[in-house]
C-alpha cells in the first residue's frame, strides 16, 4: 500500500489497493485534529492511564462502545449496542513490540487466543501508536494482519491516509450481516476472488497457443528444441530424449516461480533482487516494442547468474546443477531470448477487461502452486512429424495429423516440428485436475496429525500436574520465576523430543498439499503450546523459526513423478523460507519412489534392520549410494 501500512498477506494487494482508493472526505480533518491533541496529552506510565487517554478515546472515535475486561484485553461494540460484542482489542504500552515473539510476549498468539476464547474471528492488536487487524481463519493467523501505523500519519498530518485508518478500522466493518459476515468476511472473499481470477488467468498461459494460451511451457520446451537442433540433433524418437526436455522445462518453470516469489518477499540477496527486477523491466520493455532476438541469450545468462546465488545460498536441490538429470541438461542447454522474453511476460503480467495487470506474486499463497502445475505433472512431450490440427471439447483434445484428415486452420494447428503435450501421442484430456481440495486435505490432517498433538499435549500436562499447580501456589517472584524456568526447560525438551520427533508422511506427495497443511497444523499448535501456561522465557516461539523446525523434523514425501518431487520441494521451500538460511534438509525428506513396492537393496545397501551390513567395495558399482 504505502509507507504507513503494512499487509501481510491477510488481503489481496490488489484488491485492497481498490477498497483504499477513497475519494478525500475533508470533513475527516476535525477528527484527525482531535487524535493529535489525544496523543499529545496522552499518558504512558501505566496501561491504564494509556488506555483511557489515547486507545479507548481512539476506539470511541472509531465509532466502538467499550467494556474493559482485564487490563489488555476490552470487548468492543457499536455504539448504543451493549449486548452484540463485535470483536476486542488487545491493547499494549507504546513501548511494547508488536513484533515480538518471544515465550509469554508474543503477542500475535496472544490475540489470536483471546480471539477464540471469545469466539470471534476478526480483531485488534495495538501498543495504540501502530494497530493491526488479525482473522483466526487462517491458515497461519499469527503471520496474516494488516497493520496501519497511526502515529506516523498523525506525525505527518496526512488526511488521506487518516481517512483510509478510519474507514478501514471503524465500528461498521466488524457488524455481522443476516449471513453472519461482516465487512471484513467480503474484503476476505472478494480478495480470493482476485487471486483465483489471477491463478486461471495464469493456468490459460500455461496452455498452448492452439488451445487458446499463451503457451508459456511449449515456449520453454521449444527454446530447448531450436536450440539442440542448432547444436546438431535432428532427432527427438526417443521418449528418454523428450521426457529430459519437458522434466528440464517444468523445472526451469518451477525455477522462475521460485523466483516471483522469492522477490516479492525480499528474499533474494542485494545484487539478485536488483539483477531481477531488471529482468522483468527489460522483458516488459522488449515485449511491448516486440523486440526479442533469437541469436541473443541474455535473459538466460541473467537468471543463470541468480540461481547460481540461489543454490550457494539456500542449497535445496532445485538450483544445484548437478542434482539430477533435470538439473544437468538446464546447465549444458539454453534458451533464447526470442523464447524466454514471452515466457516472462506472461508469467508476470494478465489481462483484465482490457487493462494489463503486472501479477502481484506476493498475493499467491502455496496451495496456488498445486492447482496450477499438478495437472502437468502427467503430460509427456511430443513432436509434430506433420501439421497437425488441434481438436478441442468438452472431454479431450485431440491431436490430428494431416494425412490423418486434420484440418489446417489458422491458430488452430501445430506445425510440423513443434511441440505439443498430451497423455499419447494422439489425445489428452482437456480437464483434470488431481489436486486434492483444500477442505477434504484440512478435515484428512485434523482428524490425523492434531489428534495426535492433542494427546501429547494430554501427556505433558498430566505428566507434569505438580509443576504445573506450584507455579499457581508459587509464594512470591523468586519462587514464581524459578517454578517458570523449570516448567519453560520441560516444556521446550517435550517439544524436541516428543513433538518434533514426530514423522508425518505422504507417500503420493503430488505438490505436497496435505505436508503443508501438515506443517502450518502443526506449525500452529506449538505456537499455542508454547504460549499455554502464561510463563516467559527467552524461547524463540516466531511461526517461522517454528515452521522451519517442523519441516526439518517432521515433514517427510515419497512419490513415483520427479517432476513432483520438486514440486513438492518447491512448496515446502516457499513455505519455510527464511533470508539466507539454508534448505538442504529438504533433499533428504523429499525423494522419488513407489512406496507401494518400496526400494530396493541394490539401491539403499543394506536392509535396515539386517544384523550384519554388506560393505562396499572398490569394484562395487554402487559407492557412495544415497538412502532413499
Amino acid at each position: 500500500m504505502n509507507k504507513f501500512y503494512r499487509n501481510e498477506y491477510l488481503f489481496s494487494e490488489i484488491y485492497l489497493k481498490e477498497i483504499t482508493e477513497l475519494k478525500e472526505d475533508t470533513g475527516i480533518k476535525a477528527t484527525l485534529k482531535t487524535i493529535e491533541q489525544y496523543y499529545e496529552y496522552s499518558y504512558k506510565d501505566s496501561i491504564k492511564k494509556w488506555n483511557d487517554t489515547f486507545v479507548y478515546k481512539i476506539l470511541n472515535s472509531l465509532e466502538f462502545g467499550i467494556r474493559k475486561e482485564t487490563d489488555n484485553i476490552a470487548l468492543i461494540n457499536g455504539l448504543g449496542d451493549t449486548e452484540n460484542y463485535l470483536s476486542l482489542c488487545y491493547s499494549l504500552l507504546p513501548s511494547e513490540n508488536l513484533d515480538s515473539t518471544v515465550m509469554g510476549r508474543n503477542y500475535s498468539e496472544k490475540i489470536i487466543k483471546s480471539l477464540k476464547e471469545h469466539s470471534l474471528k476478526w480483531g485488534l492488536l495495538t501498543n495504540g501508536e501502530i494497530w493491526r487487524i488479525y482473522h483466526t481463519d487462517e491458515p497461519t493467523p499469527y503471520e496474516n494482519y494488516l497493520e496501519i501505523r497511526l502515529h506516523d500519519i498523525i506525525k505527518n498530518k496526512d488526511i488521506k491516509q487518516f481517512q483510509i485508518f478510519y474507514y478501514f478500522l471503524k465500528s461498521g466493518n466488524f457488524i455481522l450481516d443476516g449471513e453472519k459476515k461482516c465487512k471484513y468476511d467480503y474484503y476476505k472473499i472478494e480478495s480470493i476472488k482476485k487471486i483465483d481470477y489471477i491463478e486461471n488467468e495464469l493456468k490459460n498461459a500455461l496452455k498452448q497457443k492452439e488451445e487458446g494460451g499463451k503457451g508459456i511451457l511449449s515456449n520453454i520446451c521449444m527454446g530447448y528444441v531450436d536450440f539442440l537442433r542448432q547444436n546438431g540433433k535432428n532427432s527427438f524418437k526417443s521418449d528418454k530424449d523428450r521426457d529430459t526436455i519437458y522434466g528440464s522445462a517444468m523445472l526451469y518453470m518451477f525455477r522462475l516461480l521460485f523466483l516471483f516469489y522469492a522477490n516479492s518477499r525480499n528474499l533474494l540477496d542485494n545484487k539478485s533482487q536488483t539483477l531481477f527486477r531488471e529482468i522483468i523491466e527489460r522483458s516488459k520493455s522488449n515485449f511491448v516494442k516486440g523486440m526479442s532476438d533469437k541469436e541473443s541469450f541474455k535473459f538466460w545468462e541473467d537468471f543463470r547468474d541468480i540461481f547460481s546465488s540461489i543454490d550457494l545460498t539456500y542449497n535445496g536441490g532445485l538450483f544445484n546443477p548437478t542434482e539430477n538429470d533435470f538439473t544437468d541438461f538446464l546447465e549444458k542447454q539454453r534458451i533464447s531470448d526470442s523464447y524466454l522474453l514471452p515466457v516472462i511476460y506472461y508469467m508476470t503480467h494478465y489481462k483484465d477487461k482490457d487493462r494489463v495487470i503486472e501479477i502481484s506474486y506476493r498475493d499467491m499463497g502455496v496451495r496456488h502452486l498445486g492447482t496450477l502445475y499438478e495437472g502437468l505433472l502427467e503430460h509427456k512431450l511430443f513432436i509434430a512429424d506433420e501439421d497437425t490440427e488441434v481438436k478441442i471439447d468438452k472431454k479431450e483434445i485431440r491431436f490430428i495429423p494431416v494425412s490423418q484428415g486434420g484440418k489446417i486452420i489458422q491458430g488452430k494447428y501445430i506445425p510440423k516440428g513443434s511441440v505439443y503435450f498430451g497423455a499419447d501421442k494422439g489425445e489428452r484430456k482437456s480437464t483434470g485436475s488431481y489436486y486434492t481440495p483444500e477442505y477434504i486435505v484440512d478435515y484428512i490432517v485434523t482428524n490425523t496429525v492434531t489428534e495426535k498433538l492433542k494427546e501429547l499435549k494430554k501427556d505433558f500436562t498430566d505428566n507434569n500436574r505438580g509443576v504445573l499447580d506450584s507455579l499457581n501456589k508459587a509464594l512470591n517472584d523468586d519462587e514464581q520465576k524459578s517454578i517458570s524456568q523449570l516448567l519453560s526447560d520441560k516444556l521446550d525438551g517435550f517439544v524436541k523430543n516428543k513433538i518434533l520427533k514426530l514423522s508425518v508422511l505422504d507417500p503420493a506427495m503430488g505438490s505436497g498439499h496435505f505436508l503443508v497443511n501438515a506443517t502450518n497444523q502443526i506449525t500452529n499448535f506449538l505456537m499455542e503450546f508454547y504460549n499455554e501456561f502464561g510463563i516467559y522465557s527467552a524461547i524463540e516461539t516466531s511461526a517461522k523459526s517454528i515452521r522451519r523446525r517442523v519441516v526439518e523434523n517432521c515433514i517427510y514425501g515419497v512419490d513415483l513423478n520427479p517432476l513432483a518431487v520438486e514440486l513438492a520441494k518447491l512448496s515446502l521451500w516457499i513455505l519455510s523460507m527464511a533470508k539466507d538460511a539454508p534448505l538442504s534438509f529438504l533433499n533428504h525428506h523429499l525423494k522419488q519412489g513407489n512406496s507401494l513396492i518400496g526400494a530396493r537393496i541394490d539401491d539403499i545397501g543394506n536392509y535396515p534392520l539386517a544384523k550384519t551390513k554388506i560393505k562396499d567395495t572398490l569394484f562395487d558399482s554402487k559407492i557412495g549410494r544415497a538412502h532413499v
